[in-house]
């Protein structure tokens, strides 16, 4: 699935009183009928919804543009595994890059309880 990212996300006249933000690369956005065969988003952008096993819905959209903003005003990414390294000394080095993202989520909205029907 294409989703939502910052590598989606074209600005130009950034300069400007007025600068233009578009979107690009939506083929495969999820629409209301959602998705049977899909790519999931990428690990930095991962709603919580996707890392409890639930298909993409467009909710899992929103998750992506909001993280998207909060990347581009912090000038930082605030998941994912990009600082896994710098706590090498805290945990293993071989540690599950997708548990390090789901334990970051998790330190900042609690714990993701599991659906009894995630699909």
């Amino acid at each position: 699935m294409e989703d939502i990212n910052p590598n989606n996300v074209l600005v130009s006249n950034v300069d400007s009183p007025k600068p233009t933000v578009k979107l690009a690369d939506l083929e495969a956005v999820i629409t209301s009928e959602g998705f049977d065969d899909f790519q999931l988003q990428g690990v930095e952008i991962h709603a919580p919804e996707i890392w409890k096993g639930v298909s993409p819905t467009p909710p899992c959209q929103v998750w992506s543009v909001g993280v998207t903003l909060m990347h581009f005003f912090s000038n930082k990414i605030i998941f994912g595994n990009w600082d896994q390294d710098s706590h090498a000394q805290e945990f293993p080095l071989d540690m599950n890059k997708s548990a390090w993202a789901i334990g970051k989520i998790m330190k900042l909205v609690g714990p993701l309880e599991q659906d009894e029907d995630p699909k």
